[in-house]
């Protein structure tokens, strides 16, 4: 399903698709940059949902400056998120689900991702090195990570943090079998394999 925000400006018009017990996968699609962004529920309650694809989404933070949106998704597997962001900055989108074993996640203006994925065995990310990423289980069923970092000139003066980040990313990703890392500007592009 295709969105335009000029015409639903958040996703509560669409109370049948949120309240639904029995989808099974959903996948929906804001198209045009040019219209104000569409606001994503704190929480989704889709307790059959299996399948989540999000193109072009806002979260919205509580007051702690954080949201939990998939924890109420109960059977959910798959989570794939491109171009999600926040309106306000620096907040943390918290990825709880003791289900979910893929995640993608690419692009998008999301600064910090706490992952409480205990069962996750596909990870694969594209987008800034300025991402926090932070997890609260030691992710054993890991199998594969796949990250591409976006690193351009206007991302020169942060270096330093970047690979501080990127540290702390391999920290929690280290119980990856497999792990490919490239980025999008040659003098970093490389692969790594751990077995």
């Amino acid at each position: 399903m295709e969105l335009y925000s000029g015409f639903r400006p958040d996703l509560e018009a669409l109370p049948l698709i949120f309240c639904s017990q029995s989808l099974t996968s959903l996948k929906l699609c804001s198209n045009g940059r040019n219209y104000p962004p569409i606001m994503l529920s704190k929480s989704l309650h889709l307790p059959a949902l299996k399948s989540l694809h999000l193109d072009g989404f806002n979260f919205i933070a509580s007051d702690n400056d954080s949201t939990e949106p998939f924890s109420n998704c109960h059977v959910l597997n798959t989570l794939f998120l491109r171009f999600c962001s926040f309106l306000d900055g620096d907040q943390v989108l918290c990825i709880s689900n003791s289900t979910l074993s893929s995640l993608t996640i690419l692009e998008g203006e999301i600064h910090q991702i706490v992952l409480s994925t205990p069962n996750l065995s596909s990870f694969t990310i594209r987008g800034s090195g300025s991402l926090q990423l932070f997890s609260t289980c030691n992710l054993s069923f890991l199998g594969e990570v796949s990250i591409n970092i976006c690193w351009d000139a206007r991302l020169a003066g942060k270096s330093s943090i970047i690979c501080s980040n990127i540290i702390r990313w391999l920290q929690v990703l280290a119980n990856v079998k497999i792990l490919t890392f490239s980025s999008c500007v040659g003098f970093l592009k490389s692969q790594f394999n751990k077995t």
